[in-house]
């Protein structure tokens, strides 16, 4: 599951990134080896002292309309794969990643 609640108060956006894309954008969706679904997001910024890292945490920010201190890395700081935590109204946030994730 791409999306997921975290309580009422936060959810949980897995992600598959490509560093060093000519543009930042999503396009589709990957099942990782261990069958987790996630959106994937080339971002144009090089992983380079954590930079690939800040875009993504902006890219949620500015996609969900929230301050970065409302977007957290939560796993794979070091990998394509990562978990982002985002606060706010689970059932607004959802309804928002609504627009990324279509039926899933």
């Amino acid at each position: 599951m791409i999306v997921r609640e975290e309580g009422k108060n936060s959810i949980i956006l897995e992600l598959r990134v490509q560093p060093g894309a000519s543009k930042t954008r999503t396009k589709g969706f990957e099942t990782d080896g261990k069958g987790v679904e996630r959106l994937k997001l080339y971002v144009s910024t090089r992983p380079v002292d954590g930079a690939a890292n800040i875009a993504v945490i902006e890219w949620v920010a500015n996609f969900f309309g929230i301050p970065k201190r409302d977007v957290a890395l939560t796993r794979g700081q070091k990998s394509r794969s990562k978990s982002i935590k985002i606060n706010g109204s689970a059932a607004d946030l959802i309804a928002r990643a609504q627009s990324l994730i279509g039926d899933k």
